[in-house]
């Protein structure tokens, strides 16, 4: 019997990346693999894991046939420990290489923490100088929002927001 169909294998590995690590409780995990539509016409496919019990499916690429394109799917893991990801590539239009599909051990370490605190406030010619000081425990960086303001007699003042990168340690502050 002969068909035409869209025919879906790995474009260079066969196993799917693991991105954005190391993970912490209650970060996203990001897992992205190249396929190649070795087909006779169009189709379509997909990434979907299994974890906890929970499936997943990622947004589904379009590729002509001859054509290759990364599939992705970006899920959070809320809990510490090894969790295993059952993953496969699906379609529903075309056929799928045997070789796409597996497991997955990702670490996921304890959940990071951030201590603030303000150093000094001190009275100055043109206004308040906060000094302020943020702790960030080991791991990966961290891109926090920092919301700076006054409160006279129950009314908030204007706030100043600022974005900052933490790194993991102690970085130190001020905002006039």
């Amino acid at each position: 019997i002969e068909m035409t169909s869209a025919a879906f294998v790995g474009a260079g590995q066969s196993t799917p990346y693991i991105l954005g690590g190391p993970w912490h409780a209650g970060d996203e995990v990001m897992i992205s693999m190249l396929l190649k539509n070795d087909g006779d016409v169009a189709g379509s496919a997909n990434l979907r894991i299994e974890i906890d019990g929970v499936i997943t499916s990622g947004d589904s690429i379009s590729l002509d046939n001859g054509k290759a394109g990364e599939v992705k799917l970006e899920f959070p893991i809320m809990v510490s420990g090894e969790h295993l990801v059952n993953w496969s590539v699906v379609s529903s239009d075309g056929i799928v290489d045997s070789n796409l599909s597996g497991s997955i051990l990702i670490p996921v370490l304890p959940s990071q923490v951030a201590v603030f605190e303000i150093e000094s406030v001190s009275v100055i010619e043109n206004g308040v100088e906060i000094s302020w000081l943020a702790q960030l425990s080991e791991g990966k960086e961290r891109s926090v929002i920092l919301k700076f303001g006054a409160i006279l007699d129950g009314i908030k003042g204007e706030p100043i927001i600022e974005e900052r990168l933490l790194m993991p340690g102690t970085t130190y502050g001020t905002v006039n």
